[in-house]
């Protein structure tokens, strides 16, 4: 099964599609509920994948982006770390809440590891009771309209040389951050 997302400022939707046999099922809904599911039956399983494939095509030049499937893997949990108080993710299923983890070939072995970030609410900033909060971290309700990707680390010198085609930094190092960028 297929997965993929399309959110805006209006809407938040998935659409998920699977060939099994002669039959390909697409399943589409508002993220966080069920859903419905259309099967079609195919003369054979390859006419079935073809349509699958042109189908795939027509959703993601509509903007709907893929976050199930081969590239990404549900990331495990980090242990013992604070979560964002709030609803982050609010409406979405417990298997849609997992951390999903995309892994990007940039070329020549060079990975980038993205961390999707659901569309959701939480709230910013610090109680003022905490110790060494600053003025200007004040708390408050932040709303992500759309779900997106962020990288898992830093950027190192040869993810942005092999993306950029050059690396500014002045300390040189593949494998260290790269610098002197915004």
């Amino acid at each position: 099964m297929r997965r993929f997302e399309f959110s805006d400022s209006t809407s938040n939707k998935f659409w998920e599609v699977e060939v099994k046999g002669k039959t390909l099922n697409v399943t589409f809904g508002k993220i966080g509920t069920k859903g419905q599911s259309k099967p079609r039956d195919f003369s054979t399983p390859e006419k079935a994948k073809a349509e699958m494939e042109k189908l795939i095509k027509e959703k993601t030049g509509k903007g709907y982006v893929e976050v199930g499937g081969k590239a990404v893997k549900a990331a495990k949990p980090a242990v013992g770390k604070k979560t964002c108080a709030g609803s982050m993710g609010e409406g979405l299923s417990k298997a849609e809440k997992q951390a999903k983890l995309l892994e990007e070939d940039l070329a020549n072995g060079i990975k980038l590891e993205m961390i999707l970030i659901p569309a959701g609410k939480f709230v910013m900033g610090s109680p003022e009771s905490e110790v060494g909060r600053s003025d200007d971290e004040t708390q408050h309700k932040v709303t992500l309209t759309k779900h997106y990707y962020m990288g898992k680390y830093e950027v190192t010198q040869e993810q942005w040389e092999a993306v950029m085609g050059d690396n500014p930094s002045e300390t040189k190092g593949a494998k260290l951050p790269v610098m002197d960028v915004s």
